[in-house]
C-alpha cells in the first residue's frame, strides 16, 4: 500500500471515529433525560462539567494548542462518570472483593460508592484529557508529555494529577476543595 492510500485511510478512520463520537454524545444526552445521569456512558462532554472547570478547560486547551502552533492538540477522555464506570475502573488490579493483587494496573482509589471521586458528581468537578499528535492523530499516553499541561493547569487553579505521591493521573484535572462544593448525603 502506498503512503497516499495509507493516509486516505486515516483519514477515513478518523471521520468515521468523529461522526461515532457525535452519535455517542446525542446518545448520552438524550439518556440523560430519559434515565438521568446514572448510565453506563462515560461523558467526554465539556457542559458536563462544572462551569469552573468548562472555563478553565477552554483556557487550558487554547493555551497548550497555541503554544504548539496547532502541531498537537488536547481532548477530553472524560467528564462525568457515572458510580457503574467508575467501579468498574476501581476493580483493575483487583480481586473480586477489592482487594489490591496488581498494584501496576490500579488506576483509582475511588469506587464510585463509598469513595466518591471528583468524576462521579454532576456536574463533575473532574476531567480527563489527552495529548493528540495532528501529524500521525494519535494519542500521546507517555506521562512525561503531560508535565507541560500539568503545570498550565496548575497556574489556572487546578489540582493535577501528575504531582499525586501514591497514584500518578497524568491526565486528571480537578477543581481545588471540590469535596467542600458538595452537599452531603443525609438520611431520615
Amino acid at each position: 500500500m502506498d503512503k497516499e492510500k495509507i493516509y486516505h485511510s486515516i483519514f477515513e478512520i478518523r471521520d468515521a471515529i468523529f461522526y461515532l463520537e457525535q452519535e455517542v454524545n446525542e446518545l448520552h444526552q438524550t439518556l440523560k433525560g430519559e434515565i438521568g445521569m446514572s448510565n453506563l456512558i462515560q461523558s467526554r462532554d465539556p457542559k458536563d462539567l462544572t462551569p469552573f472547570l468548562q472555563e478553565k478547560w477552554s483556557l487550558l486547551k487554547n493555551e497548550y494548542e497555541d503554544k504548539h502552533k496547532k502541531a498537537r492538540f488536547l481532548n477530553l477522555s472524560c467528564t462525568y462518570r457515572p458510580p457503574e464506570v467508575q467501579y468498574q475502573h476501581f476493580m483493575r488490579g483487583r480481586d473480586p472483593q477489592g482487594n489490591i493483587i496488581d498494584k501496576a494496573n490500579v488506576v483509582t482509589y475511588a469506587d464510585g460508592y463509598k469513595n466518591i471521586g471528583a468524576h462521579n458528581h454532576y456536574p463533575s468537578f473532574a476531567t480527563d484529557v489527552y495529548i493528540v499528535d495532528s501529524t500521525t492523530n494519535a494519542a500521546i499516553w507517555d506521562g512525561q508529555e503531560y508535565e507541560e499541561i500539568g503545570i498550565m493547569g496548575e497556574t489556572l487553579g487546578l489540582v493535577w494529577g501528575g504531582r499525586w505521591e501514591n497514584l500518578k493521573d497524568f491526565a486528571h484535572f480537578e477543581e481545588k476543595g471540590w469535596q467542600d462544593k458538595i452537599k452531603p448525603i443525609t438520611t431520615a
